[in-house]
């Protein structure tokens, strides 16, 4: 995994993108890590990195197709499987339904054993959500699906975010 930005206190490496297939991006500081869009094959991506996954403070989607949040449902699996006891925050463009029924859908599968709490934060155009030291800016972009036999689709709750 190759830092691909690098700043003083913090770094971003881009594990995997590839459009249709999977998007995962970590932002990492010395205090925890940020992970952006967890696509399938991210739980893959960070066990090959040797990943301490003590560090995962938040995941950020940036909109519920499959290839940015692809992994989610599996990453929630393993965390509970090693017994995470820190809190994992989801944030999610508001309205993203894909991203609200995997959550909701492991979350009454699995509430009696789960070791820790998953929050939901949905966010809206400007607003902010702290992730340990970072400041990460949500910010509304217009972003539409395609397929093949239908063209091009209506826009779907998406966001950018900065981070600060």
């Amino acid at each position: 995994m190759k830092n691909l930005w690098q700043g003083k206190n913090w770094n971003l490496k881009v594990l995997y993108s590839k459009a249709g297939v999977a998007t995962q991006i970590l932002v990492s500081t010395d205090e925890c890590d940020l992970l952006v869009d967890v696509g399938d094959g991210t739980l893959r991506d960070l066990l090959e990195n040797n990943y301490d996954f003590n560090k995962l403070e938040a995941i950020a989607i940036t909109h519920g197709h499959y290839d940015h949040m692809g992994g989610l449902w599996s990453m929630f699996g393993f965390l509970r499987m090693l017994g995470r006891s820190r809190d994992l925050t989801i944030i999610s463009p508001k309205d993203c339904n894909e991203v609200k029924t995997v959550v909701y859908g492991f979350l009454e599968i699995y509430e009696k054993t789960m070791p820790y709490k998953v929050i939901l934060k949905e966010v809206v155009d400007g607003e902010e959500v702290n992730v340990g030291r970072m400041i990460v800016q949500a910010f509304q972009v217009i972003h539409r699906g395609s397929i093949k036999h239908a063209g091009i689709l209506e826009p779907i709750p998406a966001m950018g975010y900065s981070i600060k």
